[in-house]
């Protein structure tokens, strides 16, 4: 019998392990088109529509900085769903697919094939991705972006695909400026730092360095799209003196989330904020990483995972660097690697403004992936004394991993299942579409003379736009609540959608119309109740809607608080 060496084995199993990574992609999107919601569920989500139709940043379509390419993108797709919110979604769902793909790629070079397999996994049900990746927001598209440009970085860092790498890092990091331009901040660092580390002047090393055609194309693509999206946003804005203006006007966005400012409560919102997202960016994964680096304290546990010597590709010739042929070498300068993209963007968001589990997104690619790295770390060791054992046990993992983050991904957090974003779960968007489902038949059964005013919570989930848009029957009588006094930047006169109301315009119409407040989430009631006085003291009336959902009536002879 003779041998057909036209497919030898190898490019067979190539073949097969692209086949399964694809199906693993496509699972992503879908699983993530499943669970998209129906509605827009942020008031960043209501920008992005309406950004679709006429894209103007003085009125918030979308908000200053811009997400120029974000929208362009999105407009294309809407061709094919006939829907502006339905096209956000879509695209939220395809960047399923190209978190699989770069998990796979920054575990594989970070810890082999079994952690690159891992890595997939993570991709596809980790409970953060999952969340953003079914909703109409550009977390999860940018965040996808972000670990394009990690891995990117990495391959350069690492030398062992500087070509690929910086064309990957250099394009991908101009195009993440269109989607979130303060990411394009944050990982410009870890961008430039493997450029240095990959430059063609480099002397001394065998390791492999950038040609000058390839060192400046990657910095020619990544300044040519940062510059496009910049230009049309300057000359959208009317001017680059107005453009700034327009981002100043963000400032006070820092004011109750920055630690600088609003101090030690706003640090523990932060650490909160940060632990969820971390956790939900390696679900159970958590648990065999820290197993893994338990057993290999002390042991070589960096050389391991950093340094361990690859297969070297097809074609690939002896005379040529290896994969784990780097030009930085030791546990420090992999461990600078990890701080360049992660610490920027990590300690500007726990000190100075972190209200979304988004922007963690930022770093959480690399994360999940150093997470998956040291999971599969000790079967790595254990690989060449029970080959049998360790297959059968990375594919446990792999299932496990795969059941138990896809169940956390729905169903949330056990304990922690409080509504609002925070919970990143299919469960939580279910909460926010019934809730409104319910408010609606409340309000139409409601007696035909009977006059309402909705009052809208500051949450971004129930925030003034989001309740105009899921309510647009009643948009004209949706208000936001405000101080006595607000303060909030003049530049916020030409924000026509912005209906303020302070206290006593609310209380000087309660003669004719109830007041009905939409507090959802359990950060709402204590908004409320700052401005308009304590539960307690009678000024409020709970009202079930229906599915275990309430709104508050504010008592028209409440005076507590005024």
């Amino acid at each position: 019998m003779t041998q057909d060496l036209s497919h030898p084995p190898t490019d067979r199993r190539a073949w097969w392990q692209t086949c399964l990574l694809g199906a693993l992609g496509l699972a992503a999107v879908l699983l993530r088109l499943a669970t998209g919601t129906p509605g827009v569920y942020g008031w960043d989500s209501v920008h992005y529509v309406l950004a679709q139709d006429r894209y103007d940043l003085a009125a918030h379509q979308p908000h200053p900085p811009g997400s120029l390419y974000y929208i362009l993108i999105a407009r294309a797709l809407t061709l094919i769903t006939g829907d502006p919110h339905g096209s956000l979604v879509l695209l939220s769902a395809l960047s399923g697919a190209v978190y699989v793909w770069a998990l796979f790629h920054l575990d594989r070079e970070l810890g082999g094939e079994r952690a690159a397999w891992l890595g997939a996994c993570l991709g596809l049900t980790a409970p953060l991705f999952w969340f953003y990746g079914s909703i109409g927001l550009n977390y999860g598209p940018g965040g996808a972006v972000c670990a394009l440009v990690a891995l990117g970085c990495l391959w350069m860092w690492r030398g062992s695909r500087p070509a690929v790498g910086a064309l990957l890092a250099g394009s991908a990091l101009g195009l993440l400026g269109g989607f979130r331009p303060s990411d394009l901040l944050f990982l410009s660092p870890a961008y430039l730092a493997s450029l240095w580390v990959c430059r063609p002047w480099r002397v001394g090393t065998a390791s492999p360095a950038l040609s000058w055609k390839m060192f400046f194309s990657s910095l020619g693509l990544a300044a040519l799209l940062t510059f496009g999206w910049l230009i049309l946003n300057i000359v959208n804005a009317g001017g680059l003196s107005a453009y700034l203006e327009l981002n100043r006007a963000q400032e006070h966005l820092l004011g109750r989330s920055s630690v600088f400012l609003a101090g030690w409560p706003a640090w523990n919102e932060a650490v909160f904020t940060h632990r969820r997202c971390l956790e939900s960016a390696g679900g159970i994964l958590w648990l065999p990483a820290i197993l893994g680096w338990v057993l290999l304290a002390g042991r070589r546990t960096h050389a391991l995972i950093v340094h361990r010597p690859a297969v070297r590709r097809s074609g690939e010739s002896a005379d040529q660097p290896s994969m784990a042929t780097s030009p930085v070498r030791g546990r420090a300068r992999d461990l600078l690697f990890v701080a360049f993209v992660v610490v920027p963007g990590f300690l500007f968001y726990l000190l100075g403004h972190f209200n979304s589990p988004g922007y963690s997104l930022t770093y959480s690619g690399l994360v999940a992936a150093a997470l998956a790295a040291w999971a599969a770390a000790p079967l790595e060791i254990w690989a060449d004394f029970r080959p049998q054992a360790v297959r059968f046990a990375t594919l446990a993992l792999a299932v496990v991993t795969l059941a138990v983050n896809g169940w956390l991904a729905v169903e949330g957090w056990p304990g922690k299942r409080n509504l609002g974003q925070k919970s990143l779960s299919v469960r939580e968007i279910r909460d926010h579409t019934a809730y409104y489902q319910h408010l609606r038949r409340y309000l139409a059964a409601m007696p035909p003379t009977e006059r309402v005013r909705l009052l809208a919570s500051w949450n971004s989930t129930d925030g003034l736009r989001v309740v105009q848009t899921l309510l647009p029957e009643y948009a004209a009588t949706v208000a936001q609540a405000v101080g006595e006094k607000p303060h909030l930047p003049p530049s916020f006169d030409r924000l026509t959608w912005l209906r303020l109301m302070t206290p006593a315009e609310i209380r000087s119409e309660q003669s004719q119309r109830r007041v009905l407040a939409i507090m959802r989430t359990r950060e709402d009631p204590d908004y409320h109740e700052q401005l308009f006085g304590r539960l307690s003291d009678g000024a409020w009336e709970q009202v079930p809607i229906g599915g275990g959902h309430y709104v508050w009536l504010l008592r028209p002879e409440a005076r507590p608080g005024f």
